[in-house]
């Protein structure tokens, strides 16, 4: 086999073996859009929707994803505020992907003790 093939098929099999560990993560629902609501009037699922994809998106380009539950509110905020410029969020962004993760780290508790 030539080295550009196998180059081919180790760099398939790469990505296949850090895509088959990546953690999968829970989808906003509408529960999740009421219970955002109590933190911020202005939330609604499209919102957190959007803010699932920009985390998948945009952070997810570079580096492992972490579920919502693994940070704390201000870890989240100190991390996003690290990461912003690299990611080149704009503020929206860096918002609706806060907002994200914040609301959805209670689904996260709520699936674990479910499991318990």
């Amino acid at each position: 086999m030539n080295i550009k093939i196998t180059s081919i098929i180790s760099l398939t099999l790469g990505i296949l073996l850090v895509a088959s560990c990546s953690v999968p993560l829970l989808v906003p629902t509408e529960n999740d859009a009421s219970r955002a609501q109590i933190k911020w009037n202005d939330e609604n699922l499209a919102a957190l929707q959007h803010g699932h994809q920009l985390y998948i998106n945009k952070c997810g380009k570079c580096h492992y994803l972490y579920r919502p539950n693994k940070l704390s509110d201000e870890q989240w905020q100190n991390k996003l505020d690290k990461m912003s410029l690299k990611a080149k969020l704009t503020i929206e962004e860096k918002e609706l992907i806060l907002r994200y993760l914040i609301t959805m780290r209670d689904s996260y508790v709520q699936q674990e003790q479910a499991k318990k």
